[in-house]
């Protein structure tokens, strides 16, 4: 599963050099840190709705809430539903974000399962109900500076693709999305049974714009992430004061 990334503060302004066709809608800016459920992160989708093939012109760089609320559950409003209570950090030269040393096990994403639906199988979700019309019609990436796991010992993992942007595979509905996820790689596996779908660069435009699921982004082999753990940061810091 994702239920939690970080985004550096200027994420908004790598992805608009990446493809600076795109349209820009609403507030992007926002401060470093962590994003978790209830909340609002920016995601690259279409734009203007058309049954062929798009191009870049009509793709569209704005901000929804992560996370579905599925029929029986009630939604709550936007940011309602607090992050851990660590302070906000940027990453540092070792590429993993400042945090405690454990997470308070009420804090994780978790809690917010009874409310929202974060994420989707990439094997299921075009059949299923709650998200076959968003997978056929409404497909979109959303930038992440890194993005988190949790070990079965509850450690907090941040995986990195490089030192910038990367684009994990999601579907939006409405004024919210969903982060599709499949079997972990190697680089994952060691952590959790299942990890995000990544968007590779240059299958983006495809990803998002193409009249038919490009399914061979769900089925490939995800990149290989670079790994950092709590306390490898933690040895870091300590090491710094000596």
């Amino acid at each position: 599963m994702c239920g939690r990334f970080y985004v550096d503060d200027d994420l908004a302004e790598e992805v608009t050099q990446m493809f600076p066709a795109a349209k820009r809608e609403g507030l992007l800016s926002r401060p470093a840190g962590d994003v978790v459920p209830s909340q609002k992160a920016a995601v690259l989708m279409r734009g203007r709705a058309g049954a062929g093939a798009g191009t870049a012109e009509d793709l569209l760089l704005t901000s929804r809430i992560f996370g579905f609320a599925l029929p029986g559950r009630s939604s709550p409003a936007p940011g309602r539903i607090p992050p851990e209570p660590e302070a906000p950090g940027r990453f540092t030269g070792q590429g993993t974000p400042e945090s405690p040393d454990r997470v308070p096990a009420v804090s994780k994403p978790q809690r917010t399962a009874a409310h929202l639906c974060m994420n989707a199988r990439a094997e299921t979700a075009e059949s299923r109900p709650a998200f076959w019309e968003a997978m056929r019609h409404s497909r979109c990436v959303i930038p992440v500076s890194a993005f988190y796991e949790f070990s079965p010992e509850k450690e907090k993992v941040a995986f990195r693709l490089g030192d910038g942007v990367f684009f994990l595979g999601g579907c939006v509905r409405e004024d919210r999305f969903v982060i599709l996820t499949t079997a972990p790689n190697a680089s994952v596996a060691p952590v959790h049974p299942r990890m995000p779908v990544i968007i590779r660069r240059e299958d983006v435009l495809r990803w998002i714009l193409s009249p038919d699921i490009p399914r061979d982004c769900l089925t490939g082999q995800m990149p290989a992430l670079s790994v950092h753990r709590e306390y490898e940061q933690l040895s870091l810091d300590l090491s710094s004061m000596m």
